[in-house]
C-alpha cells in the first residue's frame, strides 16, 4: 500500500489500485462511507445509454448471499442511511453507520459493487422500474428543459444524453451485456472509497482491502473526450401554461484556474435570494416566481445555467434582464461590498456543511475525484478570501463578455418563438 497523510486525512492505495481516503472528524458520532465509481453516462456508447444508472438499480436487487428483502433488512439493521445515484461521470453508493458497524457497512457496500445478481428475471423487472422513472421525468418540465438544454449544448457528445437513457436503449439491455459493462468498469483503478466522521484510517484500510480488494486491477480509465459547445435556441412543446427556460453558457471544468471566481459569480448572479437576477426579475419586476443560476460542472467542462419559469408574455423582458445583468458583470465586475459579502457567505456555508459527515465525505471524494488529492477546507476558503475585484472582472469577461448562449424553452412555445426570444439574449 502507498500512503499519503495529513493531520486530518489519510489516503491509501490498495493492491488493486483502489483509493481509500479517510477524514477523521473528532466531534462526529457516526461515519459516512461512499464508494465512488469513476463511470457514468459519458462513458456509455449510444446503444448502451443509461446502462450506468441501470447497474446502480441492479446493485440493490440482491446477490447470491442475500435476496432483495434480506439486503434491505441488512442495511436497515445497521440503522444507517443508504443512498445511491448516478451522474454523467460517476456512480456513488453511500452509507452512514455507527463506527462499530464499519466492517459490516463495507461488507454491504462490497456486495453492491462486486456481487449484485444481474440475471434475466431481475433485469426485466428492473426495466419496468426505470421506464416508470423515465415517465416521471417526462412529466416534469423542469427535467425536460435540462435535457433539452444539454442536448443542444453538447450535440452528439455523451454529455448530451440523459442519465436515465431512453426507453429504447433500456429495453434492449441484455443481462450478459449489463454484466460485462459492470465487470469492465467496476474495477480497482476506477473506485474511490471515501469516509468521513468517527473513522479509524488503519481499520478502514484493512477492512477495505478485505472487502473491496477483490475488485480486479486494470489500467487507468480512458482519456476524456472534451465536447464542443453548440449555442443557439432549442424548443419543445409541452402542455403547460408557463414556459420553463434554461439559459446556459460554457465554462471551464472542476479544476479550472477560475473555478473559485466562477463560484462567486454564480452566487452573486442568481444562486442566492439576494442575487441580481432574483432581486431584479422576481422582487422588483415580478416577472417570475422562480429564477436561479447554478454552475453545472464536469471534470473538463461546465455550464453556467440560469433557470426560470415564466408566463410567455414575460419571457422577452425576463431575458432582457438576464442580458443586461450578465453584461453589467462582464463590463463592471462586482463591487467591493458584494465581494466582501460573498466571502463571508462562503465561510458560513462551507463551515456549516463541515458539520455533516455526509457532506464532508462527498467533499473529500470530489477533491480526490477531480484533483487526485485532499483539498483542505482552509485551502478552499483561503482561495476565495484571496480573490480581488480584478480577478472577478477577468473571470466574468472570460465567461460572459460576448459569449454565446444556449436557450432551451419548454412549454407553450414554437421553434419560431424560441428564435425570437433568442434574438433578445443574443443582441
Amino acid at each position: 500500500m502507498n500512503h499519503q497523510s495529513s493531520s486530518e486525512v489519510t489516503a491509501v492505495t490498495l493492491s488493486n489500485g483502489l483509493t481509500v481516503a479517510a477524514e477523521r472528524l473528532p466531534a462526529a458520532q457516526t461515519v459516512t462511507l461512499g464508494a465512488w465509481v469513476r463511470c457514468g453516462t459519458r462513458d456509455e456508447p449510444p446503444h448502451l445509454a443509461g446502462v450506468a444508472h441501470f447497474i446502480e438499480h441492479m446493485a440493490f436487487k440482491g446477490s447470491p448471499r442475500r435476496d432483495t428483502l434480506a439486503l434491505a433488512r441488512a442495511f436497515e439493521t445497521l440503522g444507517g442511511t443508504v443512498d445511491a445515484y448516478t451522474t454523467h461521470e460517476a456512480t456513488c453508493f453511500s452509507l452512514q453507520v455507527l463506527p462499530e458497524h464499519l466492517d459490516d457497512g463495507l461488507d454491504l457496500l462490497s456486495e453492491l459493487l462486486c456481487d449484485a445478481a444481474i440475471e434475466a428475471e431481475g433485469v426485466e423487472l428492473e426495466k419496468q422500474v426505470v421506464f416508470e422513472e423515465i415517465a416521471e421525468s417526462e412529466d416534469n418540465p423542469a427535467d425536460i428543459v435540462q435535457e433539452v438544454c444539454a442536448a443542444a449544448a453538447w450535440a452528439d457528445h455523451p454529455l448530451a444524453r440523459p442519465v436515465l437513457g431512453t426507453r429504447q436503449s433500456i429495453a434492449a439491455l441484455a443481462p450478459e451485456v449489463v454484466r460485462a459493462w459492470r465487470d469492465s468498469h467496476y474495477t480497482g483503478q476506477r473506485v474511490l472509497l471515501a469516509a468521513a466522521g468517527a473513522v479509524d484510517a488503519e481499520q478502514l484500510s484493512r477492512a477495505a482491502e478485505h472487502w473491496l480488494g477483490r475488485l480486479p486491477a486494470v489500467g487507468e480509465p480512458p482519456a476524456l473526450v472534451t465536447p464542443t459547445f453548440h449555442p443557439g435556441p432549442a424548443a419543445r412543446r409541452a402542455p403547460t401554461d408557463q414556459v420553463h427556460l434554461c439559459l446556459a453558457a460554457a465554462t471551464g471544468g472542476a479544476i479550472d484556474p477560475d473555478r473559485h471566481a466562477l463560484w462567486v459569480i454564480d452566487m452573486l448572479l442568481g444562486a442566492t435570494m439576494s442575487s441580481r437576477l432574483f432581486q431584479e426579475v422576481r422582487e422588483r419586476r415580478g416577472l417570475a416566481y422562480q429564477i436561479s443560476s447554478s454552475w453545472q460542472v464536469q471534470r473538463d467542462v461546465g455550464l453556467l445555467a440560469i433557470d426560470a419559469i415564466a408566463s410567455p408574455k414575460h419571457v422577452a423582458e425576463l431575458l432582457a434582464v438576464v442580458r443586461d445583468e450578465t453584461a453589467a458583470i462582464a463590463r463592471d465586475g462586482v463591487s467591493e461590498a458584494d465581494l466582501a459579502w460573498v466571502k463571508g457567505y462562503a465561510v458560513t456555508t462551507i463551515r456549516l456543511a463541515a458539520e455533516s459527515t455526509s457532506s464532508q465525505m462527498a467533499r473529500l471524494a470530489r477533491s480526490f475525484f477531480y484533483e487526485g488529492r485532499h483539498v483542505p477546507l482552509v485551502e478552499t476558503l483561503a482561495a476565495i478570501q484571496a480573490l480581488e475585484a480584478e480577478d472577478l472582472l477577468r473571470a466574468a469577461r472570460r465567461l460572459l463578455a460576448g459569449r454565446p448562449w444556449v436557450l432551451a424553452a419548454v412549454g407553450p412555445v414554437t421553434a419560431k418563438k424560441a428564435d425570437k426570444w433568442y434574438e433578445v439574449i443574443g443582441s
